[in-house]
């Protein structure tokens, strides 16, 4: 009785405004979330000396435990017994003082409504009490560190920790635990909707503690929303402060966001010197010592600050490949090169910067594709990929193209379906003993000829995986990266390797290999992923690729309505920019979309 006139009470005092909300929260929708915090066996640390002694018992044996922790009841005791648990107490002299339960298989999380599994090589640890008079000795830590030493060294410890649980995260912080994502619950309506954000396990050099506090990252972006904007999700949902620098105009985007702590704009006419516009604004606008990543996300970002490296302060780490190892990898014939090097099987190609290069591009047999050699080698022609099928078609339109200051290459066409394009999203660590591919396939590509893709498909591809990885070795990239082939007549076809932040990165995020996370993570704490997540089946969505191929396919928006059908009834669904919780940079980007359709129409008529 006494309760129910607390609450009474606090709703009288709370106002109309604030009694909604606790109706809200209690009848309607209420969160719950638990940090999920643990380390790899081997990557423990020893708390020091334990202020009581320390026991490992069978849960056959831990019948003393119940009535020592409120914690655990006669009924968790009799489950744990059937897991074949393991208690680990601490003693003061008869007494048991403090408990924690070491666990696997499938377990139920009553303060999250659901279970999870934890397989054979990892151990979960639940049921966790210290007695009142002996808190604040991290006891709990010790008890950890007493089970770990008897576990083989490539085994998981974890467990679940709110994170208003303050003096627990210290006492784990002690021993080697970080935090690994989390699992949340929505409750809509008395329904439970279970959902999680993990990231891997994260392993590092034993001298260097985790950061207290996560240093900021800076993406250096052009126009291009989606892969940025994802990236921003993926740092914010770590707890990582986010700025988005922009060559041109997209601070009107990317502010927008939730994700998005700062944001600005660099006048692009000032070519290598804005990135020295870019390093006065982190040192205005960003906090803390660092160390800060910056990471390009486009070809053209990363080669300006490729060609700054030497001069950033030291607080700045750039997220790219080996100085000697760039130019490469921003160069198809040099790229083309290192993945027949890597024993990648590699379309007949042919640089075209002459007359006779021409002449020998003449000699490939059709169809043949036209790309720029880099990024900046189109001269004043608009180019991205042309398909030519006509044999008279080629001179001229390779002569046009060198009047107009191209560089290209000129390949062996793959003829192939646009679900036979495959790729592979990567990271690599920058000593290279580490590497993490997503692989998948394009499912639409936004034009007839290629191009970027519509929606595509996580899927475990292993000789894709290989190909990535052989290519990467072969070349000394490391950093973010991807691969694109081709799957024809029974053979993987090589045709290109992109040094950076892949475009669609967001696919293999959402198939749990977050490799912005881990680009961010080594680059500010020496951290490689020690165990990754589950994979998990996972389809992406660019929205902008989809109204491409509309309006330039006759007919395609059949094409497009079926893909979008298919989309919709597709596991793991993402889209480019488009989110339910961080709805406003698309609805700038729609606003800008309209302002400049407009603005061509207005000129249109007035010409």
């Amino acid at each position: 009785m006494a309760r129910g006139r607390g609450r009474l009470a606090a709703l009288e005092g709370s106002g109309v405004g604030g009694t909604a909300r606790l109706v809200y929260r209690k009848a309607v929708h209420r969160r719950v979330a638990m940090g999920r915090w643990g380390a790899v066996v081997g990557d423990h640390r020893s708390p020091g000396p334990p202020p009581t002694a320390i026991e490992l018992l069978d849960a056959a044996d831990a019948g003393e435990v119940l009535g020592t922790s409120p914690h655990l009841t006669r009924e968790d005791l009799a489950v744990l017994r059937r897991q074949g648990a393991t208690c680990i107490v601490a003693r003061d002299g008869d007494s048991v003082v403090a408990s924690s339960w070491m666990t696997r298989g499938t377990l139920t999380v009553p303060e999250l409504g659901r279970t999870v599994e934890v397989p054979d090589d990892e151990h979960f640890s639940c049921r966790s009490f210290v007695a009142e008079g002996h808190r604040g000795r991290a006891l709990l830590s010790h008890l950890i560190w007493a089970y770990a030493a008897a576990q083989p060294p490539t085994d998981l410890l974890w467990g679940l920790v709110y994170d208003w649980n303050v003096a627990s995260i210290r006492s784990l912080q002690r021993v080697g635990w970080h935090r690994s994502g989390e699992l949340v619950t929505d409750v809509v309506l008395d329904r439970p909707r279970p959902r999680e954000r993990l990231e891997p396990w994260w392993s590092g050099p034993p001298d260097q503690p985790w950061p207290a506090a996560a240093p900021a990252c800076v993406l250096l972006a052009e126009e291009v929303w989606g892969s940025s904007l994802h990236a921003a999700r993926s740092l914010a949902r770590a707890g990582v402060p986010v700025g988005v620098a922009t060559i041109g105009s997209g601070a009107a985007v990317f502010g927008r966001s939730r994700s998005c702590t700062w944001a600005v704009d660099l006048d692009p006419s000032r070519g290598d010197a804005a990135i020295d516009d870019l390093v006065r604004w982190m040192d205005r606008t960003v906090p803390g010592p660092g160390p800060v990543p910056v990471i390009p996300t486009s070809d053209r970002t990363l080669e300006m600050l490729h060609g700054a490296r030497r001069r950033l302060p030291e607080r700045y780490r750039p997220c790219l490949p080996p100085e000697d190892v760039v130019p490469d990898l921003l160069e198809k014939p040099r790229a083309f090169a290192l993945a027949s090097r890597a024993g990648l099987d590699v379309p007949r190609w042919v640089e075209v910067t002459d007359e006779a290069g021409i002449g020998a591009a003449d000699d490939l047999p059709l169809p043949v594709v036209v790309r720029p050699c880099r990024w900046d080698s189109s001269g004043s022609a608009a180019l991205k990929v042309v398909a030519v099928r006509e044999r008279g078609a080629l001179r001229p339109l390779l002569r046009a193209l060198l009047a107009a200051g191209a560089r290209v290459v000129v390949q062996e066409e793959v003829e192939a379906p646009d679900e036979a394009v495959e790729l592979g999203i990567t990271w690599r660590s920058a000593d290279g003993t580490s590497f993490v591919v997503a692989t998948g396939r394009k499912r639409r590509q936004a034009g007839a000829d290629g191009g970027v893709m519509v929606w595509g498909e996580a899927d475990d591809l292993p000789d894709v995986a290989e190909a990535a990885e052989a290519f990467a070795a072969a070349s000394g990239a490391t950093g973010l990266g991807g691969i694109e082939v081709v799957r024809a007549d029974g053979r993987l076809r090589f045709i290109e390797y992109n040094p950076r932040l892949e475009a669609i990165h967001f696919l293999a995020a959402a198939a749990g290999r977050d490799t912005v996370l881990m680009a961010y993570r080594e680059l500010t704490a020496g951290l490689h992923p020690a165990r990754l997540p589950p994979w998990r089946p996972a389809t992406a969505w660019v929205g902008s690729a989809w109204l491409q191929r509309v309006a330039e396919e006759p007919g395609g928006w059949r094409t497009a309505l079926a893909d979008r059908r298919s989309f919709g009834r597709a596991p793991g669904r993402v889209r480019a920019v488009v989110r339910w919780d961080d709805p406003l940079p698309a609805a700038a980007l729609t606003a800008r979309l309209a302002r400049r359709g407009v603005q061509r129409l207005v000129g249109g008529e007035r010409r």
